[in-house]
């Protein structure tokens, strides 16, 4: 996340809760059950999601922080 307010509260749900130190959509939509409360469409989320993911890490293939 790059900035947060009170309707991202609202739409993205878990990822408000003041006790999380990660606000990682991606993380938040395929690790926590809530997701699937959050995002009705959440099959057409993971998808959108995969593909943000695959890009990112086309465009950054060498960047320590993806996983090998």
């Amino acid at each position: 996340m790059v900035a947060w307010n009170a309707l991202g509260t609202e739409l993205l749900g878990g990822l408000a809760d003041p006790a999380r130190r990660d606000r990682n959509n991606a993380a938040f939509l395929f690790l926590d059950p809530a997701s699937r409360d959050v995002h009705p469409d959440w099959e057409d989320r993971a998808r959108e999601a995969v593909g943000q993911l695959r890009v990112a890490a086309g465009r950054y293939p060498d960047d320590p922080g993806w996983p090998h």
